[in-house]
């Protein structure tokens, strides 16, 4: 496991910029570590053993990348309910503690999809969770995203995305629909869609906002509009 470590860790000291800078990684660590799809997954290991090989992972990539050059995420699947409390329920059973952890969020392959009512109680959970989430990201200082979801078979997924984001007050800084097919929806409709939420004023890119890349802009932006 070590060794494997150090192996990305020899990768990840490849991404330079053009001035020869390091560009910082986000670690997305033991992704849906609260289902049993993976060895580290619920039922696989205790939250116990997983909080022990969260924090020895990132002290020895925060060792060996930096403090100042890696952000690291704490993920679940959308299987939770309450944020819970650390080490014992909910979103924060295997959390490994504020000074582990910079980005808090979840997958959610429900949001957007399903039929009738059964799509309208997946958005009325995703924002029900988002709300949540929001705060409690807020509370610790942390930023918070959807991690993975799906804009596959939907026309309206990033309509619904933003218009979630709204009514639930979050302040999510991250949404990756997730690679391959998944990305990016099927049809015209679905296209133009997410290009009408690429151009909403809310949405930040570092195509839209290029001032986002200057050393302390991001923070500067996000201190604002939190104000």
């Amino acid at each position: 496991y070590m060794s494997l470590l150090k192996s990305c860790c020899d990768f990840c000291k490849e991404f330079v910029d053009d001035a020869g800078h390091r560009i910082p990684v986000a670690f997305r660590l033991f992704h849906e570590c609260d289902i049993r799809a993976f060895w580290w997954g619920d039922g696989m290991t205790t939250p116990e053993e997983l909080i022990k090989l969260h924090r020895l992972t990132i002290d020895y990539l925060r060792r060996e990348l930096g403090e100042d050059n890696v952000l690291f995420c704490y993920g679940t699947d959308r299987t939770w309910k309450e944020i819970g409390q650390e080490g014992v329920s909910g979103f924060l059973c295997r959390y490994p503690g504020d000074v582990y952890i910079d980005i808090l969020g979840f997958d959610d392959y429900g949001f957007g999809h399903g039929e009738g009512a059964a799509k309208k109680a997946n958005y009325q959970e995703t924002v029900r969770k988002m709300r949540l989430l929001s705060a409690e990201a807020m509370r610790r200082g942390k930023s918070c995203g959807i991690f993975e979801s799906s804009a596959l078979d939907t026309d309206d997924f990033y309509a619904l995305l933003l218009r979630a984001a709204r009514e639930s007050g979050g302040r999510f800084a991250i949404l990756t629909t997730y690679n391959g097919k998944w990305t990016f929806p099927a049809s015209t409709a679905g296209m133009a869609d997410l290009r009408r939420f690429v151009a909403d004023e809310d949405i930040l890119t570092a195509k839209n906002r290029l001032d986002l890349t200057k050393p302390g802009a991001a923070e500067r932006l996000f201190t604002r509009r939190l104000k």
